[in-house]
């Protein structure tokens, strides 16, 4: 299995690189910013900052998670590129990416499991499979 790298958002919607995480460490990270969410934020950048972690490997695919007050997250998963920054700011999806939306934790959980378990092909099937971002 390939490394897998772990990022955050700043409030500039930079990505900040957290260097390479273990499946135990990406659930525990979820499940940190899960139970540190608020159901809401004075700026939206604290939002981002506070909401929107993600995975990628050997930078040229990634998973990022848009955590939601209402026990549920978007996930956005596909090939980087260099146009897109942030998902929820740029709502066109670039090509190749897909979107979905999964329960918080179980469904979460699940997504993460797989990205960490799953060769590329097999993820992108499970990941077809789930309801799709609104």
């Amino acid at each position: 299995m390939p490394t897998i790298y772990l990022y955050t958002k700043n409030r500039d919607f930079d990505n900040v690189e957290a260097g390479p995480v273990t499946l135990d460490g990406a659930l525990a990270t979820a499940k940190r910013f899960a139970d540190e969410l608020q159901p809401q934020y004075e700026w939206g950048e604290d939002a981002i900052v506070a909401s929107v972690f993600g995975f990628h490997l050997d930078d040229d695919t990634f998973l990022e998670i848009d955590l939601d007050p209402a026990h549920k997250c978007d996930v956005r998963f596909g090939p980087v590129t260099t146009t897109r920054k942030i998902f929820f700011v740029f709502p066109v999806t670039e090509k190749g990416e897909l979107t979905a939306t999964v329960t918080l934790p179980d469904g979460l959980d699940a997504l993460i499991r797989a990205f960490f378990t799953m060769e590329i092909p097999a993820f992108t099937e499970f990941i077809q499979m789930l309801p799709q971002a609104k």
